[in-house]
């Protein structure tokens, strides 16, 4: 029994800190986030009760393997009012990106106030793109390419 609750206790941990490392990150955070050394960053900002968010944020999780193949880093801003909301989404969703909650002034900074609202940095931290809406793989891969 004791080693019983001592494996469910151990796997909760790691299932709770996977994926709902979800913090807050303001425009300092991102230029860090946007200078870690990859080709391309995609910058999704999106929210739970989108349906247009959660199917651009479920295509990059299906394409993963070209964006790590060409160092490409995604990261997922939610412009969420309730953070528990977007950790139970993490949580469920499992996505390998990286996702945080707005403070605030990253959606103004973006005029992010239609959703979901897609932005491309070079590798030196430079806006290349930004576009509204939800768009094919194959477009945002054209956008992807140098």
């Amino acid at each position: 029994m004791k080693k019983y609750v001592l494996i469910l206790l151990i796997s909760a941990f790691f299932i709770s800190t996977s994926y709902a490392d979800v913090t807050y990150i303001d425009e300092s955070g991102l230029n860090k986030l946007l200078h870690q050394g990859y080709n391309k960053t995609v910058l999704v900002f999106w929210a739970t009760y989108c349906p247009y968010c959660k199917a651009l944020l479920q295509t990059l999780n299906e394409n993963i393997n070209y964006l790590k193949k060409n160092k490409i880093n995604i990261i997922a801003i939610s412009v969420d009012k309730k953070p528990s909301l977007v950790t139970e989404f993490v949580q469920k969703v499992k996505y390998p990106f990286n996702f945080y909650i707005d403070k605030g002034d990253l959606k103004r900074k973006f005029n992010a106030y239609y959703i979901p609202l897609t932005t491309i940095f070079d590798k030196y931290g430079h806006l290349e793109d930004t576009f509204p809406g939800n768009k094919p793989f194959s477009e945002l891969k054209s956008y992807l390419e140098d």
